[in-house]
């Protein structure tokens, strides 16, 4: 563990380091995919010279990191969806209702944030309301719902860049999918009316038949 001189504090481990900067709450992991040399840094093998630059010793060489030169990008992800479908029907992704009839789909939805400092370093963070109670975390904009029953549902997705920082608007839709027939209150009420019907003609016929 080493401290920058502008506060920066900076861990080596075996997948690269990690930066507690002083301006923000949360480690920024910085490895190969978000442009360091090499991934394992060798034990205690850090060091600061007088002129603040950090030296890192790993497997692939010396790396010189100068905290001067790096910028936290703090514009967040653009965020869209590019492929989205129904039971392999597809819709349109701009869309922001969809009004299905009775039945069991397969929500598939490709979404994409783009970050042009590091495309790799975006990760997604998403709830379907109605369907789940908690936000799901992931690095793959593919998310897939295999077994949606009848109900309404709300989709709510965010997209964040290596540096922490999110999409402040999410991208949202609803899903409604329509209830069977026997499960309006209208299905219910036909089906009493038809048999006090029935049971008054029934009545009507054995009186008369009696009489």
């Amino acid at each position: 563990i080493i401290t920058t001189n502008n506060g920066d504090v900076i861990t080596c481990h075996k997948n690269g380091i990690s930066i507690k900067y002083k301006s923000l709450k949360t480690f920024r992991a910085i490895n190969k995919n978000s442009g360091l040399p090499a991934n394992n840094i060798n034990n205690n093998a850090i060091c600061k010279d007088k002129n603040g630059y950090i030296w890192l010793g790993t497997t692939e060489g010396v790396i010189k990191y100068s905290p001067l030169q790096d910028h936290i990008n703090s514009i967040p992800p653009s965020l869209s969806i590019r492929h989205l479908t129904f039971n392999d029907s597809i819709q349109n992704p701009t869309d922001t209702l969809f009004e299905l009839e009775y039945g069991k789909y397969e929500l598939m939805i490709d979404a994409i944030g783009v970050s042009l400092t590091n495309p790799k370093g975006v990760t997604y963070r998403y709830q379907l309301e109605g369907f789940e109670d908690k936000f799901r975390e992931t690095d793959n904009g593919k998310i897939v719902y295999p077994s949606l029953s009848d109900g309404e549902y709300r989709f709510v997705l965010h997209a964040r860049n290596d540096d922490g920082f999110e999409t402040q608007k999410p991208l949202t839709f609803r899903v409604v999918i329509n209830q069977p027939i026997w499960k309006n209150i209208w299905f219910y009420i036909i089906i009493i009316g038809a048999a006090l019907i029935g049971f008054y003609f029934f009545v009507k016929a054995r009186t008369k038949k009696l009489q």
